[in-house]
């Protein structure tokens, strides 16, 4: 027997019948979505090693051209005890094809690692590409940090708390940007599971990044659906608030009527919504430059 290729529609369908489950398993890997990424457009590099251990692999999706391209390093969520740079071609796809270089590592999950062992391997990520992605096509002085859920997070510590870029010797200018999908960015007291699991040896604010903005901070664009049952959607315009206190740039979209995978759905090709790439791509440009022509 003969089987069908399945359709982008049917594709869609079953991707938006399975949000609710993606949901509750914290963005497990989205086989539907990347069964619907085209070849066309884009190169990738994957598995490659940014640093010793299991969890320190990355993968890179890059337009064709020659660039130089701007670059975003993309962290995945999966409320910090799931999830795999595999599962999330679709993003680096949907962004490549914006022209942007994308890098997207995996990173030590609980139970195997807690806080901040997370942010030192998304610290040593991006300490890789500003070293290498000159060699991808980006271009190191223009990069960006985006993630999604618990990625946001990530993304957000490391763009605000210099801490743990400065130990890996990534200077304090280097990220230009920040991308928020989704981000729980308020944490403690910690009234989630996860969160205590994850967080609770340490008692105080300075988990959350705004706790750690100062002058100079790399401007925000964090989006955000109105109907997010997972993550409080007050979150996004908190971090917006203590930016905007010290003078950055801070844009916060909210979507009505979205849940907390919707922002992330909506880079994929089959529910591709232009309520959020255009926005990310019109800021990312705003702060990076226009993208280089392909």
């Amino acid at each position: 027997m003969t089987r069908r290729p399945i359709s982008r529609r049917r594709i869609g369908r079953l991707a938006l019948a399975a949000g609710a489950a993606l949901t509750a398993a914290g963005c497990s890997p989205l086989v539907l979505l990347n069964a619907a990424v085209s070849s066309q457009g884009w190169l990738s590099t994957t598995g490659v090693r940014y640093g010793a251990g299991p969890r320190r692999r990355l993968d890179v999706y890059r337009p064709r051209g020659v660039g130089p391209f701007s670059v975003v390093v993309w962290f995945y969520g999966g409320g910090w005890d799931s999830g795999e740079r595999g599962g999330y071609e679709f993003v680096g796809v949907a962004l490549a094809r914006q022209g942007f270089v994308t890098v997207i590592p995996d990173y030590t999950l609980s139970p195997d690692g807690r806080y901040p062992e997370f942010l030192e391997d998304g610290a040593a990520a991006v300490a890789w590409t500003l070293e290498h992605i000159a060699e991808h096509g980006g271009d190191p002085a223009r990069l960006a940090l985006m993630g999604h859920s618990a990625g946001a997070y990530n993304a957000a510590m490391l763009a605000y708390d210099r801490r743990w870029l400065g130990a890996a010797g990534v200077p304090a200018d280097a990220v230009k940007a920040f991308v928020g999908l989704s981000g729980p960015y308020e944490i403690f007291p910690y009234t989630v599971a996860i969160t205590r699991t994850v967080f609770g040896h340490v008692q105080d604010d300075g988990v959350e990044p705004m706790t750690h903005v100062e002058p100079g901070a790399p401007p925000a664009l964090l989006i955000h659906g109105g109907d997010d049952g997972t993550v409080d959607p007050r979150n996004a315009p908190t971090l917006a608030e203590a930016l905007r206190r010290v003078g950055t740039r801070a844009e916060v979209v909210t979507l009505p009527d979205a849940g907390h995978v919707k922002p992330l759905l909506a880079l994929s090709p089959p529910l591709e919504d232009a309520a959020v790439l255009r926005p990310v791509v019109a800021f990312l440009e705003s702060v990076l430059g226009p993208t280089a022509p392909r």
